[in-house]
């Protein structure tokens, strides 16, 4: 509507004011406008005034057959940007460490600047670098996933290699997850998402299993995976809550007492050169040795336990002398072993990160179109197969992706565009205070 509105105010003021007609300067009555174009376009004129009706039919057939060509044109929300670069993700399942990482995104810069069309490779470890680049989709931070940012000679270059490239390095690495990304508009993380909501993610997992089984067998996409990362080890402590309030614990002091047994506290930082190291305290046995059993975690308190002041057993023997001011003060400083405030340690396979959507958990089956065909296209071949998987009660299947981005902005276009073309007609009508010319200029549109 804004757009209608400066057409028809700011364009013909400015018109007026910078665009003058040429004008004969004596009076010998020749045309203005003279010449082949205006000869060709008058002719035209002409013949199509003389020929209303065929006229007016051959453009009306010509306006469908511009419709029925629509179908041949390539769909895509977004279009994928010129340009001579593009970023390359890599993630492997949760539980591997930046190590591996670090090491498979050295052996891919290395193979990437073998190849005489690349000019640079840049490398990331953890998550998106950021503030480089808005247009692009941003990973969750995560100590295995890096990225490698590549820059190419042109555009054309990028064109011709990306599809050779993606089918090296997905056959290179088979247990991780690596997709070569074009800069685009669109803004989630994979074109085609078929997305299963309900309560219980045993149920889920079945039904993701069943869609991701369906895509497998679809020659039309590839790189499939699921927003769900496998289940990790989980270290579960049984916390007996009587026992350690008695002992003046609480879980924070289990934790942080977990923390200095295991990885460590950090407490300061040192510099060697340009390179930060961190200082950690770490609690070790009675030989100097990391704790193998942590059972016999030593577990202390933040503050001091008064539990052990104020014991009237203590007392008495604080008063009679058995009791020094010294033994005292240790036991109110000392420590207690995790398995005397825990019924139990084990090891638990879980989750890491349950995804909800709308309060809802959620789990997403995702995929991309091979080289060379339609997003549209490549979702339509299994969404016919994924839409017969029999759902439980409580549980429903939505489509994300492109499709409900393209959705989500044809819903919000159209939500005013009846008002908007009352409004144009309004004005058309105020403007020339006729109904014919507003209807010519609309059937012109």
């Amino acid at each position: 509507l804004l757009s209608w509105v400066l057409a028809l105010l700011h364009v013909p003021l400015m018109a007026n004011r910078r665009l003058h007609p040429a004008v004969e300067n004596n009076n010998s009555g020749k045309r203005v406008y003279k010449g082949k174009i205006y000869a060709i376009l008058r002719a035209a004129l002409r013949f199509g005034l003389s020929h209303r009706l065929g006229f007016t039919l051959t453009m009306v057939a010509l306006l469908l057959l511009s419709a029925y060509s629509y179908r041949f044109l390539r769909q895509g929300f977004f279009p994928d940007m010129v340009y001579d670069q593009l970023y390359m993700e890599y993630k492997l399942p949760e539980g591997n460490n930046s190590t591996r990482v670090a090491n498979d995104l050295k052996e891919i810069e290395a193979y990437l600047k073998t190849r005489k069309e690349i000019t640079n490779v840049t490398a990331s470890i953890g998550g998106t670098p950021g503030r480089y680049n808005l247009v692009r989709s941003i990973a969750n931070p995560s100590l295995a996933y890096g990225e490698l940012i590549i820059d190419f000679t042109s555009p054309d270059e990028l064109v011709e290699n990306i599809d050779e490239i993606q089918e090296y390095l997905t056959r290179q690495y088979p247990d991780a997850y690596v997709k070569l990304k074009r800069y685009n508009l669109m803004f989630k993380k994979y074109p085609i998402e078929a997305q299963f909501l309900g309560p219980d993610p045993a149920v889920l997992h079945r039904l993701a299993d069943s869609a991701r089984h369906i895509m497998e067998n679809t020659p039309e996409v590839c790189l499939i995976t699921t927003d769900w990362e496998p289940q990790v080890p989980v270290l579960t402590i049984e916390y007996d809550q009587p026992a350690a309030r008695a002992l003046g614990l609480s879980r924070s002091d289990v934790s942080l007492s977990l923390l200095t047994a295991t990885g460590g506290i950090p407490i300061g930082s040192f510099y060697e050169g340009i390179h930060k190291n961190n200082i950690y305290l770490k609690c070790l046995d009675g030989q100097g040795k990391p704790i193998e059993d942590l059972g016999n975690t030593q577990v202390f308190s933040t503050l001091p336990s008064l539990n052990g002041l104020l014991n009237e057993e203590n007392m008495v023997k604080l008063k009679a002398g058995t009791l020094s001011k010294e033994e005292l003060i240790e036991s109110l400083m000392g420590s207690t072993p995790l398995k005397q405030i825990s019924k139990g340690i084990d090891v638990r396979w879980e989750d890491p990160v349950v995804p909800r959507y709308n309060g809802q958990r959620s789990q997403r089956v995702q995929c991309s179109p091979v080289p060379g065909v339609e997003t549209e296209k490549a979702r339509l071949a299994v969404a016919e197969k994924l839409e017969q998987i029999e759902l439980p009660a409580g549980y429903s299947l939505q489509w994300q992706g492109e499709k409900n981005a393209s959705d989500q902005s044809m819903k919000y276009l159209f939500k005013n565009f009846p008002l908007a073309i009352i409004l144009m007609i309004a004005i058309l009508i105020m403007l020339f205070k006729d109904y014919r010319k507003p209807a010519i200029i609309f059937c012109s549109i």
